[in-house]
C-alpha cells in the first residue's frame, strides 16, 4: 500500500513539476528526477527548513551606514582595523560586515551581527565589551550622511543545504 501512495505522490510531484504526467516522461528524467529529489527509500523531497520556538530563536542586529561618496576607504579602514571584542561574548555568532550599492551621494554599508538569542544581544548591549568597542564611534561621524540606522530581526525560519 506504501508503495502505491508513494508512487502516487511521485506522479502528483512531476506532474507540478514538469506540467506533463509521469507517463510521458523520458525514463532518464524519471530517473534524474528521483534521484535529485527523494530520498534512499523513494520518499517525497524533505524540507531542510526548521521553524525555531521563541525561546531558541536567532538575533540579527544590523546597522546601516550611509557613507559619504568618497569615504568608503576610510570607512572600511576604520572597520577592518578596530580592536574586536565581540568574539568572546555569550551567545555570539558571527558578524559580517557588508557593502551595499553606490547610490548618487552615498554607499551603503551594513553591519550584519548574529546572535544566538535577542536576550543575548541585550546583555552586550549592556556589557563593558560594548562600550570599549564603541568608545570611538562618533569620530567617524563625518564619513556618514546622518547616523546609523538599527534595525533588530528575530528569525523566524531558517533554511539550510
Amino acid at each position: 500500500m506504501m508503495d502505491a501512495v508513494r508512487n502516487r505522490d511521485h506522479d502528483e510531484f512531476l506532474h507540478s513539476a514538469s506540467g506533463a504526467s509521469a507517463d510521458c516522461c523520458d525514463p532518464s528524467v524519471l530517473t534524474w528526477v528521483l534521484a535529485t529529489c527523494c530520498d534512499r527509500d523513494g520518499a517525497m523531497p524533505r524540507t531542510n527548513r526548521t521553524e525555531p520556538t521563541k525561546e531558541s530563536r536567532m538575533f540579527i542586529a544590523m546597522n546601516r551606514f550611509r557613507v559619504k561618496k568618497g569615504s568608503e576607504a576610510e570607512f572600511e579602514a576604520v572597520w577592518l582595523n578596530r580592536e574586536v571584542h565581540i568574539a568572546k561574548e555569550n551567545g555570539f555568532v558571527e558578524f559580517h560586515l557588508l557593502r551595499g550599492p553606490e547610490l548618487e551621494d552615498h554607499t551603503l554599508y551594513a553591519s550584519h551581527t548574529i546572535w544566538t538569542s535577542e536576550d543575548d544581544f541585550i546583555a552586550w548591549t549592556r556589557s563593558q565589551a560594548f562600550r570599549d568597542a564603541h568608545k570611538d564611534a562618533g569620530g567617524s561621524t563625518p564619513l556618514y550622511l546622518g547616523g546609523p540606522a538599527f534595525e533588530g530581526f528575530n528569525v523566524l525560519q531558517t533554511v539550510k543545504p
